[in-house]
């Protein structure tokens, strides 16, 4: 294999694994933590991804400039994701801590599925593209081909600093 592949391969993996490793993460961490198997939780990203998204796509529709996304992108996806979470928390979850997995995975399919179709219907079922934040940063040519500067520097650095500040909390605290 040529070394600019390797280097496409390499990069690609950087910025795809940024993104698994945030996922992965906050999963790890509800489980040791809680101790409770959420299969719901990659449905709060999702949850947080759409209402940023839509967020984008009217910033932009009211003819405002891409880099004030990013704020909104911010706030609405966390605030958004908690609470959503909180409240499937609060409702749900507490039910089953303690309890067997078996329900505890139960109930929690039964949340991913439930918001799954809540998406849908509050979101459609057609993608959303809401690139204009990304391509505000700029993009990078390696070999003729082009990526985002959010996919190369900001994914990985977000993901570092969380690397970072996880390790620290966690070993400060209980």
């Amino acid at each position: 294999m040529p070394p600019e592949m390797l280097l496409l391969a390499a990069l690609d993996g950087l910025a795809y694994g940024s993104l698994i490793f945030l996922v992965a993460v906050g999963l790890s961490l509800i489980f040791g933590v809680l101790g409770i198997i959420n299969v719901a939780h990659g449905s709060f990203y999702a949850i947080g991804a759409y209402v940023a998204a839509a967020g984008v796509l009217a910033i932009g529709a009211m003819g405002l400039p891409a880099w004030l996304a990013f704020p909104f992108l911010l706030v609405a996806a966390a605030l958004v994701g908690t609470v959503v979470g909180g409240l499937v928390e609060i409702v749900l979850l507490r039910r089953v801590y303690g309890k067997e997995e078996v329900l505890q995975l139960i109930v929690t399919f039964a949340v991913f599925m439930i918001l799954e179709d809540a998406q849908k219907v509050v979101f459609g079922v057609q993608p959303y593209f809401a690139n204009a934040p990304m391509n505000w940063l700029g993009t990078v040519e390696v070999f003729g081909i082009f990526y985002t500067k959010y996919q190369l520097i900001l994914m990985p650095l977000v993901a570092l600093a969380v690397l970072v500040g996880l390790r620290f909390f966690l070993r400060r605290t209980r």
